[in-house]
């Protein structure tokens, strides 16, 4: 509990250095993974950012085999309760440090609601059933860099002319993600 309440104030430090950067208007997309209960989750986000302040809207879902209905039996076995999507919010701040010319800098904080399912596994078939399905509020932080990418007045490509930087973070519900930046 410490840990996550100095990585909160670490991270909300941000809000209170540097300067208003211009009013810069861009929207990203976002995918990733993390590891969860049951394996590997693909995660996902969509962005807007305008001048040092943006929001965001992600996710991330276990696309395994789980009924969703009971067991039709009593031959099963509990497997417990896990966690198998969360949808939420973000607020990011990127903070204008001026230390290099083509980078920014950012950090968040969101909240999620995650789906938790409790899941049986068939003694019969090996199948997976959802015996019950809750739902709980979880807070989120991430943090990460955007690198600009050089933008070539030639370029044949409308894509790679809207492309405004590449980027890499870490968000604690989502995990690692590869973010594509474009000029809105």
């Amino acid at each position: 509990m410490i840990n996550k309440i100095l990585l909160l104030a670490f991270l909300s430090s941000f809000f209170l250095v540097g300067e208003v950067k211009s009013q810069e208007k861009l929207v990203w997309m976002s995918i990733g993974a993390n590891s969860g209960d049951l394996g590997t989750y693909p995660a996902f986000s969509f962005g807007y950012k305008n001048g040092n302040m943006a929001f965001e809207v992600g996710g991330l879902s276990y696309f395994g085999s789980i009924e969703n209905y009971p067991a039709p039996h009593r031959s099963f076995t509990n497997k417990g309760e896990f966690n198998t999507g969360s949808l939420g919010f973000d607020g990011l701040y990127y903070p204008n440090l001026n230390i290099f010319e083509r980078i920014d800098i950012f950090a968040g904080f969101g909240v999620y609601i995650n789906q938790i399912r409790d899941i049986a596994e068939s003694n019969v078939s090996n199948r997976r059933y959802t015996q019950d399905v809750s739902y709980n509020l979880t807070p989120a932080l991430s943090a990460g860099i955007d690198i600009q990418v050089p933008k070539k007045e030639e370029s044949l490509s409308p894509l790679r002319s809207l492309l405004n930087s590449i980027g890499v973070g870490y968000h604690t519900i989502r995990g690692i993600n590869i973010r594509f930046v474009f000029d809105f």
